[in-house]
């Protein structure tokens, strides 16, 4: 919590500097925490990549090479509904190339709109 107190106010002044700076239709901002800051009000999608929870904690395990039940552990402590800012919700449980794959199919989505 002290750390996002610290770093939030620097990281939403940079945000807001690109995007005024910037002369694209199109701005991906990947941000994690972005429902705590006001630049989720400019954003015309919110795009929400989730997982199951078995499947977070798995690769939580295989990262941090830690036990699955210290991952589960940091993941319940994390939880928050993130859902509830999003406009579009695109489930990872399947491998890489799935991923890539869906996300290369909303790019393109996305490049039509400039």
């Amino acid at each position: 919590e002290a750390l996002n107190k610290i770093t939030h106010k620097k990281i939403h002044k940079e945000i807001e500097k690109r995007i005024s700076e910037s002369e694209n239709k199109l701005i991906i901002i990947d941000a994690p925490l972005l429902h705590k800051i006001s630049t989720i009000s400019k954003c015309d999608e919110v795009v929400l990549i989730t997982a199951s929870f078995d499947e977070l904690a798995n690769r939580i395990v295989e990262r941090d090479n830690i036990s699955f039940d210290t991952a589960k552990a940091r993941l319940e402590s994390q939880l928050i509904d993130y859902k509830i800012n999003s406009t579009l919700i695109i489930e990872n449980n399947k491998d890489k190339n799935s991923f890539i794959n869906t996300a290369m199919k909303l790019g393109k989505e996305w490049l039509k709109w400039q």
